[in-house]
């Protein structure tokens, strides 16, 4: 079950006070059931969730890890400080964001402006 659809379900059963849903195919067919205890089932500390953004960063982007902070609360995680590119801030993003316990992602990334941006390596002055 993809991450929006769980927080809608999640919302749906804190809203109505209920302790389970119908699961319903595309046609119309009752597919199965999902329980608050299927949406729990996944949680996971937050610094097991931090631990493994970690590892994402590091072990697939190489990114250098004291320059990327990762900080997570109640599976939300926040991905701050710099990387090489814009191309490897959308790579973590969309990575940390497959976690399965990751909630949402917050970016506060950033990328030196790339070298050949007009204007690039000149200082114009005041």
């Amino acid at each position: 079950m993809q991450k929006a659809c769980k927080l809608q379900v999640a919302q749906l059963l804190h809203e109505h006070q209920l302790t389970a849903l119908p699961v319903i195919t595309p046609e119309g067919l009752v597919a199965g059931v999902v329980s608050e205890a299927d949406l729990l089932r996944k949680q996971e500390p937050d610094a097991n969730i931090a631990a493994e953004a970690r590892a994402v960063l590091t072990g697939i982007l190489l990114a250098d890890p004291p320059a990327v902070r990762v900080s997570v609360h109640s599976g939300v995680v926040t991905l701050a400080g710099r990387l090489a590119s814009q191309e490897q801030i959308d790579a973590a993003v969309r990575l940390t964001d497959a976690i399965d316990a990751v909630v949402a992602v917050t970016s506060e990334l950033h990328a030196p402006a790339p070298e050949n941006w007009p204007g690039a390596g000149y200082h114009i002055p005041a």
